[in-house]
C-alpha cells in the first residue's frame, strides 16, 4: 500500500508546500539554537551556534505560523519549541533588582578595537552619562594618550594602566581612588582588578578580555572563562563589578557558569533583555551580546548600549547601586 508523500497531500498547492518547507527549516534552526544554548561544549560549531542562539531561536515563532498555516502536525512541535524559547528569553525582560542602599554610580564597558575608537566620542559619552568607572579593552598606549588629550583624565583621574600593542591592552578608569591593583596572569589578552573607594564604601572592579573561541581553538577560550570564574569566586570584597569583552553571550553555557556565588548579568538583572554589542561596524545591526557587566551584591537599575565610533563594538552603559 502506497503512503501519501509527507510534504504533499491531495489538494496541496505550491504555497502550502513552500510554507511547509520553510516552516520545517525554521523549526530546525530554532531547535539548533535551543540545543546549543543547553550544551556546554568546546566543539567550535556548537560554540558559535550558542553565541547566535538568540537569533536562531526566532525560528520558533516563524515555524509556528508557517506550519499552522500549512496545517501540518509538526506545528505542535513548533509550539513546544516556542514555549522553551519563552522560558529562556522572557526572564531576561523581568527585573530582579534588589534594594541596595549604597552609593549610586554609572559604569561604561568599551572595547576600543585595537586602539582605533574615536577618543573624543568616548570622552563625550563619559561626560554625557556622568560615568564613574570605565573598563576598556584593546587599548594601546597611543590610544590612552589620545584619550587623555581628549579630556578623559579630567573626568576619571584614577586609572590602572594595562595598555599593550594589539588586542591585549586593558585598562580601568575611575572617578574615585583605586588601590590593591592586581594583574591576573595566565590570560592571552588581559585581566586586571582593583579596589574602588567611595568614602567609607569599597568595591572591586575587574576588567576582563577573554580569548576568542573562533578562529582559534575553543578550548583555550573555555579554559580562560573557567580561570576567570576562580578569580571572581576568590575576590575578597563581597561587592564586585566585572566589566569586559567575554567573547561569549548569555547563551554560551560557559558564560552562565560565571553566574554563581551571587553573580548576576547586569542586563538580565535589570530586565533590559538581550543587548547585542557586536559587530557594530556593519550595515546590519549588532547580532550578539559579548560585552557584559557581571555583578555581585551590586544592583543594576538600567542597562543600555551606546555608540563607540571607530570601534566594532557598542559600549555597555550600566547604572549601578552598591550594597551597603
Amino acid at each position: 500500500m502506497l503512503r501519501r508523500p509527507v510534504l504533499r497531500r491531495p489538494g496541496d498547492g505550491w504555497p502550502t508546500i513552500v510554507a511547509t518547507l520553510l516552516g520545517l527549516a525554521a523549526l530546525a534552526v530554532a531547535l539548533l539554537g535551543l540545543l546549543a544554548h543547553e550544551l556546554s561544549t568546546e566543539w567550535q560549531p556548537l560554540v558559535i551556534a550558542a553565541a547566535l542562539a538568540h537569533t536562531l531561536m526566532f525560528g520558533a515563532p516563524i515555524a509556528v505560523v508557517l506550519l499552522a498555516l500549512a496545517r501540518r502536525p509538526t506545528a505542535a512541535l513548533a509550539v513546544v519549541a516556542l514555549v522553551l524559547v519563552a522560558v529562556i528569553e522572557v526572564p531576561q525582560h523581568i527585573s530582579d533588582t534588589r534594594t541596595a542602599s549604597g552609593p549610586r554610580l554609572t559604569a561604561l564597558q568599551a572595547n576600543l578595537r585595537l586602539g582605533s575608537a574615536d577618543p573624543a566620542a568616548l570622552v563625550a559619552n563619559v561626560r554625557a552619562h556622568d560615568v564613574d568607572v570605565l573598563t576598556t579593552e584593546e587599548i594601546t598606549g597611543a590610544e590612552r594618550d589620545r584619550l587623555v588629550t581628549a579630556g578623559l583624565a579630567a573626568q576619571l583621574p584614577y586609572d590602572f594602566d594595562g595598555t599593550a600593542a594589539g588586542a591585549g591592552g586593558v585598562m580601568i578608569w575611575s572617578r574615585y581612588p583605586l588601590s590593591e591593583k592586581v594583574v591576573h596572569h595566565g590570560f592571552q589578552l588581559g585581566v586586571l582588578s582593583a579596589t574602588v573607594t567611595i568614602g567609607a564604601q569599597r568595591f572591586t572592579i575587574v576588567v576582563a578580555h577573554m580569548a576568542s573561541p573562533y578562529p582559534y581553538p575553543a578550548d583555550g577560550w573555555a579554559g580562560e572563562l573557567a580561570k576567570l570564574r576562580k578569580i571572581m569566586a576568590g575576590l575578597a570584597t563581597r561587592d564586585v563589578v566585572v566589566g569586559g569583552d567575554f567573547n561569549a553571550t548569555v547563551d554560551n553555557a560557559q558564560l552562565r557558569s560565571l553566574l554563581t556565588g551571587g553573580y548576576r548579568d547586569a542586563a538580565e538583572s535589570s530586565g533590559a533583555g538581550y543587548l547585542a554589542t557586536y559587530p557594530a561596524d556593519t550595515w546590519y545591526p549588532p547580532l550578539i551580546g559579548i560585552d557584559h557587566l557581571l555583578l555581585r551584591h551590586v544592583d543594576a537599575s538600567a542597562v543600555s548600549t551606546v555608540a563607540l565610533p571607530g570601534s566594532d563594538h557598542r559600549g555597555l552603559l550600566v547604572h549601578l547601586r552598591i550594597a551597603d
